[in-house]
């Protein structure tokens, strides 16, 4: 039994390209291909460049890598079953409690604000020891970290003194 014996097409209903399936543009018909071959029940659910080389094998259409892509990573049982190749995630270990005020210092941005007085971000520094925060307006257009250097020094280095550290994302 070949791949295209899954489909009741008859001889007159196909359009070969290069000894090819070609697929039309109807997207019921491309997720039939990609499930007939990626679900097969003795092929069990290849990844992605082995699905899109068995239907390389008998089908085309358009952008054809890309969908099947989409297919196979929205394929629930893939999710499910399939193992995770990536590194183990390190261990999360919480930072240490500082000695004082404003010596370690966090800071985030805050953005796409609706406009208040020109200004549509603010930047948030908080003292990690007591939990101070300085909020600083500012407007996204323009934004440089020479910007944020200059915001940094006038609103908590002239105030509080240069700290230890500097935790942000």
């Amino acid at each position: 039994m070949s791949d295209l014996d899954l489909f009741d097409l008859g001889e007159d209903d196909l359009l070969l390209l290069s000894h090819m399936v070609y697929v039309p543009d109807d997207h019921q018909l491309k997720l039939d291909v990609c499930y007939h071959v990626h679900n097969l029940k003795d092929g069990g659910h290849p990844g992605i460049a082995k699905t899109t080389e068995l239907i390389k094998r008998h089908f085309y259409f358009p952008a054809m890598e890309k969908f099947i892509k989409e297919y196979v990573l929205g394929c629930h049982t893939c999710q499910r079953n399939k193992p995770v190749h990536h590194r183990q995630y390190g261990e999360l270990r919480p930072l240490p409690i500082p000695s004082g005020p404003w010596q370690s210092v966090s800071m985030d941005a805050v953005t796409k604000l609706p406009t208040s007085d020109s200004y549509d971000c603010v930047y948030v520094f908080v003292d990690r020891f007591t939990k101070m925060a300085v909020f600083v307006p500012y407007t996204e257009k323009g934004f440089t970290a020479t910007a944020l250097a200059d915001i940094f020094y006038r609103y908590v280095v002239c105030w509080f003194g240069l700290p230890k550290d500097i935790v942000s994302d």
